[in-house]
């Protein structure tokens, strides 16, 4: 689309950091750069998950009439890692 004679906007859809348009902040690099040199973060999680990832699931799919909970139980209770692989099945 030609704004003026000389002035030409890409309206293209896609993605903007392909060309560099849209780098990350600093501040993101920097993060990402601790993160790994902390030798803290490169491993697994426990095999429950993380709290907060099973918070968000629990919160995502509870109904008014069945809240789950994101707590991990002992016992012959679906357990958070089954309802991972269950979930990667129902494409």
């Amino acid at each position: 689309m030609w704004l003026n004679k000389w002035v030409f906007l890409c309206a293209l859809l896609g993605d903007p950091s392909v060309f560099g348009n849209l780098p990350p902040p600093a501040a993101a690099f920097e993060g990402v750069q601790l993160a790994m040199a902390a030798m803290k973060y490169n491993g697994y999680t426990h095999s429950s998950g993380l709290l907060e990832a099973r918070q968000a699931v629990a919160e995502l799919y509870s109904t008014p009439q069945h809240k789950l909970s994101p707590e991990v139980r002992e016992g012959p209770s679906i357990q958070w890692r089954e309802v991972t692989s269950i979930m990667e099945n129902c494409e």
